[in-house]
């Protein structure tokens, strides 16, 4: 999918509306949604596209503006082009909480989770083949029949595919192509009530054209138990590895030894970042 993608879909949309620009901004600013008419008239024209926290943000009201599905445009977007020492992460910011949203996942969650366990398996080249997700979560809502999910990594050429193998299957699902993201509901083999624990496991699948370098997953609670692991070819093993943690912005790295799978082991996680990279 080209940039070209969404300036096509934002012309049509608007053409379709029988709005003018200064219409469809008036209206924006109804939703406490300032884009300026410059912006809206270089989107559609192709010149630019939007890439910034407020105007992704923005997207989610234009579309309901112009009266066309949700994530008929978010899902067109193509995030920033990563620098070269640009590594994984599992949550891309708004496009992420835009197609979380199209899952109906509000502000409040229904669940915390007490465990996160990452499991990612690597090609000999060091690309990605499987990517295996294990959580205990307990319910802080009567009758949780799902939980919502996020998946996606920058430079997959071909969208996450993800199914549920333990405790759960695969309900809705949003579908970020732009992003190589997903947002899907894992549905629950038994609904919870308050206080009720269960633990699910899931994994996604995508293709990749790149070797990964690394992986950090962004908690917004504390996690009594992180772990994560990265299998690799035996025959080819990363040259060095460390742990990352970024807290209130503070990052904080430790060598890790370079053994099969690369092993990190988080307890009583604070909100932020962690994981693990590497080099080849």
């Amino acid at each position: 999918m080209d940039d070209d993608d969404f300036a096509t879909a934002l012309r049509a949309a608007i053409a379709a509306s029988g709005l003018s620009l200064d219409e469809v901004r008036t209206r924006l600013m109804a939703h406490d949604v300032r884009v300026s008419i410059a912006s809206l008239s270089y989107w559609q024209s192709g010149r630019s596209r939007p890439h910034r926290a407020a105007s992704l943000a923005a997207l989610g009201p234009l579309e309901e503006v112009l009266g066309i599905p949700r994530g008929h445009l978010v899902s067109r977007v193509r995030p920033p082009t990563p620098r070269a020492s640009d590594w994984t992460n599992t949550h891309p910011g708004p496009l992420a909480e835009e197609a979380m949203r199209l899952l109906g996942a509000g502000e409040h969650p229904v669940v915390r989770r007490r465990s996160i366990h990452d499991r990612i398996e690597l090609d000999a080249a060091g690309r990605h083949r499987v990517h295996r997700v294990r959580c205990v979560v307990t319910a802080v809502a009567d009758r949780v029949a799902a939980v919502p999910v996020w998946t996606g990594r920058q430079g997959w050429h071909a969208g996450a595919h993800v199914r549920g193998v333990v405790n759960c299957r695969v309900g809705r699902a949003v579908p970020m192509p732009a992003s190589g993201g997903l947002a899907a509901e894992m549905v629950l083999d038994h609904p919870l009530q308050v206080g009720e624990s269960a633990l699910f496991e899931y994994e996604v699948t995508s293709a990749g054209d790149r070797p990964w370098t690394g992986y950090t997953r962004l908690l917004d609670e504390l996690v009594r138990e992180y772990v994560v692991e990265v299998a690799y070819d035996p025959a080819a093993p990363p040259t060095t590895a460390e742990a990352i943690s970024v807290v209130d912005g503070r990052e904080h790295i430790a060598p890790v030894r370079v053994a099969a799978p690369l092993t990190v082991v988080v307890l009583e996680a604070p909100p932020g970042r962690h994981g693990l990279r590497w080099t080849w």
